[in-house]
């Protein structure tokens, strides 16, 4: 009887000693996760950043010169640029 007292007491320290390393590694994964989304979203306002430089109307119009387009005059077809990000 003692002996399967001391053997049910070691199996339970066992598990419980496990789900605390369990514990700590699923908390150290979730820190990682989180630093990686906030690095994630700082890179995506970076590259949203960009985009919009590069898409704002005076960085259009001054392409479109280096390319030789001229401007069509108020008689011009409209065209309309859709931001879907």
């Amino acid at each position: 009887m003692f002996t399967a007292g001391v053997t049910l007491v070691a199996v339970v320290l066992t598990l419980y000693i496990g789900h605390i390393y369990a514990t700590q590694e699923l908390v150290n994964n979730l820190e990682t996760q989180r630093r990686e989304g906030l690095e994630l979203r700082s890179e995506r306002a970076r590259l949203m950043g960009k985009v919009a430089e590069a898409t704002k109307p005076t960085t259009i119009y001054r392409w479109a010169a280096e390319l030789g387009l001229e401007e069509g005059g108020p008689y011009a077809a409209i065209i309309y640029v859709a931001n879907d990000y």
